[in-house]
């Protein structure tokens, strides 16, 4: 049973994350703002599905809580979960560290005019 739902949560999760809204159209972008834009959209993606294995961490603990489950079947979850968030969380670092460092969180043009925050 928590198999099943640990796995539609985490689907419907991931299915949720693919879709980042824009208000500037791509033709008003430049090259820089397109790539910044694709950085932008997989470090959310990677953040929503980190959401979706802790909100799958917090039901295994309440299953425990509730005994539902044993210490060991809690353990066990529990370093699974962990290789995972340490994974994403390497993987989200590394694609936050290039996006800084090729300038694509500062308020300058990229960030304004991707969403449209700049003074017309």
């Amino acid at each position: 049973m928590i198999r099943i739902v640990v796995l539609s949560l985490l689907l419907s999760a991931c299915a949720n994350h693919n879709h980042v809204p824009v208000t500037a159209t791509p033709d008003q972008l430049t090259e820089f703002e397109h790539y910044c834009m694709q950085m932008f959209r997989s470090i959310l993606i990677i953040q929503g599905e980190r959401d979706a294995n802790n909100v799958l961490m917090n039901e295994v603990t309440d299953s425990y809580r509730d005994s539902e489950i044993s210490r060991e079947e809690h353990a066990a979850f529990f370093e699974k979960w962990k290789a995972v968030e340490d994974q994403m969380r390497t993987k989200v670092t590394a694609l936050y560290d290039v996006a800084y460092d090729e300038g694509c969180f500062d308020t300058s043009p990229a960030a304004k005019n991707i969403l449209r925050w700049r003074k017309m």
